[in-house]
């Protein structure tokens, strides 16, 4: 008889443990970039982030599948999806996911936006009333949305400006990095796991990318430092003498257009001297000097009759000139460039070259 009554009670122990036994998931929060009043500009897309729970008494375990929905109203806009949770859940433990879509407002005054988790049917949840938040948010185009970049720098290689290709014989290396940073000058305070549009470009060779600095960017806050090594995002080095400029623009459109962009400017030169007839003779008097200035040729120091030959580095002639005191030689009407000059002396035919860049 003993021996029965103590089957018999844990009998009751295992059926009065298993029927507190509780499979609950709760959605606690989800938040998007918007204003700290829950106010968005006009046709606004954003990332949407949401936090759920384990509130029940036991885990989930990894592998379970619970099904996501971020809605306009009753009216799915990203969703549903089925999100499998990569570890296992504990009771009282919490986890934040991100919307792999963004989501898109198309009111114009007010939104309903509404966020929805539920475990799939292979569960039976205890409280189904904790699965939904929904929130409205204000359409304004009073909002004032600004993504400025500042600090664009190429990092590697640190020599690159001033460079010298020497007739190509030594081409400038290729951009091994580069960093930026991001400001947010507007009113929206942004998530985390905010991606932004961003072209990186050369002169004209641009390359269209996203920038992502990982962390919350409330109004005034500048972001921490971005770069890449990634070759694909970075546009290939010229190798034509000049100065170039080397720009980080974001592209995902706001209020302010002068400052979505950045740019670092580095020069590429070319000291290459050609071989006579066209090269270095005699000289014809130390105190010639030859200068870019205002995007014409200034000559000083003139102390004797002299011819001057301007050629471009294909070895075209530009003009000839006879000077028999300090002058200018006009090449505003001129392509800008990199330019050889021979003056000669119109007394006993000595020679000097110089090169010069008219900008």
């Amino acid at each position: 008889m003993k021996h029965f009554t103590l089957l018999t009670l844990v009998a009751a122990f295992i059926l009065s443990s298993s029927s507190f036994a509780q499979t609950d998931l709760q959605l606690n929060s989800f938040r998007i970039s918007s204003t700290s009043g829950n106010e968005v500009p006009p046709n606004h897309v954003t990332e949407v982030s949401y936090t759920i729970q384990n509130t029940g008494t036991v885990a989930i375990p990894q592998g379970a599948v619970f099904i996501r929905t971020v809605s306009n109203g009753t009216n799915p806009v990203v969703g549903p999806d089925n999100i499998t949770l990569n570890a296992a859940l504990a009771p009282g433990d919490s986890i934040t996911y991100s919307t792999s879509s963004p989501y898109t407002f198309t009111s114009l005054a007010m939104e309903n936006v509404c966020l929805s988790t539920f475990l799939d049917t292979s569960f039976t949840e205890t409280d189904t009333l904790n699965n939904i938040i929904c929130q409205q948010y204000q359409v304004s185009s009073a909002i004032n949305v600004d993504i400025a970049i500042i600090n664009t720098t190429i990092v590697s290689p640190n020599d690159l400006d001033g460079h010298d290709l020497d007739n190509g014989d030594e081409p400038a290396p290729d951009i091994g990095e580069i960093s930026f940073q991001m400001v947010n000058l507007g009113d929206l305070a942004y998530l985390a796991n905010t991606t932004y549009n961003i072209d990186v470009y050369i002169d004209n060779d641009v390359i269209s990318g996203f920038g992502n600095p990982g962390q919350v960017l409330n109004p005034g806050d500048t972001s921490g430092v971005l770069s890449t090594t990634e070759a694909a995002l970075i546009p290939e080095t010229p190798q034509e003498v000049g100065t170039h400029e080397f720009c980080v623009e974001y592209t995902g459109g706001d209020d302010v257009g002068s400052n979505d962009a950045d740019c670092a400017e580095f020069e590429l030169i070319d000291t290459y001297v050609p071989p006579p007839p066209f090269g270095v003779e005699e000289g014809v008097n130390a105190n010639l000097k030859i200068f870019a200035s205002n995007g014409n040729i200034l000559v000083t120091g003139i102390i004797e009759p002299i011819d001057l030959t301007v050629m471009d580095m294909a070895g075209k002639l530009v003009t000839v000139q006879s000077m028999n005191s300090d002058g200018i030689v006009p090449m505003t009407e001129t392509a800008k460039g990199v330019y050889m000059i021979q003056a000669t002396s119109a007394i006993n035919g000595n020679t000097s070259i110089y090169k010069i860049s008219v900008q």
